[in-house]
């Protein structure tokens, strides 16, 4: 299979800039680097191995990131992968799944 497009709906975008700045909080750029970059190393994983992650919920993926608590929620659509939330592990399942409906 292709390397697939990766496209991040503006929520999960939102999802990144509230995490992004939640980390700025912590006064330490090396960390906003740090996590922007897992979130692009993700983005490469999903877009080289699209069904490599595990289903959650209908045809929902998720990949975990390496070195931070936050999980990246994707479907695949055509060519085409759709990154739904990029949410807090710790948070409630059931917004995740909003997402997905």
């Amino acid at each position: 299979m292709a390397q697939l497009e990766v496209y991040f709906r503006p929520l999960a975008l939102d999802d990144i800039a509230d995490a992004a700045a939640f980390y700025a909080q912590q006064e330490d750029d090396r960390l906003v680097r740090r996590f922007l970059n897992a979130i692009d190393q993700a983005a490469e994983r999903i877009s080289a191995f699209p069904l490599s992650c595990p289903k959650y919920h209908r045809n929902a993926r998720q990949l975990m990131l390496r070195r931070f608590p936050y999980c990246i929620c994707y479907r695949i659509i055509d060519d085409t992968v759709q990154v739904l939330a990029v949410l807090h592990a710790k948070r409630d399942v059931v917004l995740s799944r909003r997402r997905v409906e």
